[in-house]
């Protein structure tokens, strides 16, 4: 399965109000095979109730930067999942890369993991092997 990596977005509508950048991951297969994957696991998800809210479809991205997981030492002690986000500007770093082609890439297979709003951490739940 092959995959292209295009350019950077941020989760925000405002680049000088970001928390989360994240690189753009394109389908590069001709018949859309990870969209299909991921949208068959997201129906599968929500016919088993695993989805509380309707977000428009799976993002395929590739997070850089999400603040909401930077601490310092003192808050590592704490609950991360009462912190808020900080933010930063991200407008240069978008106007340099938003378009930017870091190549296309094969991909074997996909994880499925379970995130850890205490911790901050994934834990790796299955496997998937692409053929």
């Amino acid at each position: 399965m092959l995959v292209q990596l295009q350019g950077l977005e941020t989760t925000s509508d405002d680049a000088t109000n970001a928390e989360t950048l994240y690189v753009r991951v394109v389908d590069a297969d001709n018949g859309g095979r990870l969209r299909k994957v991921c949208d068959f696991v997201e129906k599968k998800f929500r016919e088993a109730h695993l989805l509380e809210e309707q977000r428009g479809g799976v993002k395929l991205h590739i997070p850089i930067m999400n603040t909401k997981w930077r601490t310092t030492d003192k808050e590592q002690a704490d609950d991360h999942s009462k912190k808020t986000a900080d933010t930063f500007d991200a407008t240069a770093i978008l106007k340099q890369y938003k378009d930017h082609s870091f190549g296309k890439f094969k991909i074997a297979g996909m994880l499925l993991s379970e995130f850890d709003v205490h911790g901050g951490s994934l834990r790796n739940e299955a496997a998937v092997t692409f053929p």
